[in-house]
């Protein structure tokens, strides 16, 4: 019975079925009992980010790896190449222009300051900005390799671009629901935008560089805007 299945639908059952374990493993294994990000002690914080990174990225990444080795794809129909593409260059610079400039003007509200920067000390050494925007950039490398990568490329085999779109996006913008409406909302033009940027360029990590440079900007900038914390040696 299994056997008849084109190897091309197991990929996709595969994607969905790690998206659905993939995220479910990190919300409950680092769910606070208190709720919301402001009442997070730092060591949450990081323990959520790296959690992320597992369940997310290393874990689907073995499951994937073992279906390479069992079938005839390759880590390239998943979004991974050993090549960057110069348009992964343009959509980065790109968008960087936009988002920098947008987290610079909107550090100051005070609907963000109530949450970002994460990471809630008052004063902020060296050490601690590293692993701020550290656990940043490894916690977005897993999410974006899961949604953008695995789950994108994963169903694009069975389905048309746009159908792959919308899938993605969806279930991108259902993981966004306990963040708020605000955030959901946020997340679905981002959803497109950077479903877009992966099948043009065939490479999942210009997403997750994006990603990071907006999380990393907004929360630079919302350090140095906020009134309660300050930069020290």
């Amino acid at each position: 019975m299994f056997s008849s299945i084109p190897s091309s639908e197991i990929s996709a059952v595969i994607a969905i079925a790690l998206v659905l374990f993939g995220y479910v493993g990190y919300y409950f294994s680092a769910k606070n009992d208190k709720g919301n990000t402001e009442n997070r002690p730092t060591s949450d914080v990081f323990k959520m980010r790296n959690m992320g990174f597992l369940w997310m990225g290393v874990f689907p990444f073995i499951i994937i790896l073992a279906w390479v080795l069992l079938s005839d794809f390759t880590f390239a129909d998943y979004g991974i190449k050993f090549t960057f593409p110069m348009e992964c260059l343009y959509w980065i610079l790109g968008f960087s222009a936009v988002l920098i400039p947008m987290n610079y003007f909107n550090a100051k509200s005070l609907d963000n300051l109530k949450i970002y920067p994460q990471i809630r000390e008052k004063k902020w050494n060296g050490a601690l900005q590293r692993k701020e925007y550290f656990t940043w950039f490894l916690y977005l490398l897993g999410y974006e390799w899961l949604f953008r990568g695995v789950l994108f490329f994963g169903s694009r085999d069975v389905m048309e671009f746009w159908p792959a779109l919308v899938l993605n996006t969806a279930l991108y913008s259902l993981v966004h629901i306990p963040k708020g409406l605000k955030e959901t909302l946020a997340s679905i033009p981002l959803g497109i935008l950077l479903c877009i940027i992966v099948e043009r360029t065939g490479v999942f990590y210009a997403a997750a560089i994006i990603h990071f440079t907006q999380a990393a900007s907004s929360s630079y900038f919302s350090l140095r805007a906020h009134p309660d914390m300050q930069i020290t040696k």
